[in-house]
């Protein structure tokens, strides 16, 4: 499997995709992790990132999936992250401009 984050969805992040794809990884895009300069760009590209066979997920949906169990050893720790940083990250987001 690979996880992949850039920017550019719509070119750098969307042909590495490709490349993955071709060579048989499951690639897993950060939806969240993700931006274009022009919003529609970023869309169009998810859109067809998912019909190429990409999964499109969140970076807190694939740190949760990659430890399969809330038994993995990991657990407790990642959890912590995601709870002290995820409402100052979620923020960042919506009080940016443009793209995603």
């Amino acid at each position: 499997d690979a996880v992949i984050f850039g920017v550019e969805t719509h070119v750098c992040v969307q042909q590495t995709a490709f490349d993955l794809l071709s060579k048989g990884f499951q690639v897993h895009v950060l939806a969240d992790g993700v931006s274009s300069q022009r919003a529609p760009d970023r869309e169009v590209a998810l859109q067809r990132l998912r019909q190429a066979g990409c999964f499109v997920t969140t970076a807190e949906s694939a740190l949760f999936e990659l430890l399969r169990s809330k038994d993995a050893p990991q657990f407790k720790a990642v959890s912590g992250v995601v709870k002290a940083y995820g409402d100052k990250l979620r923020s960042l987001k919506t009080a940016g401009s443009g793209g995603y």
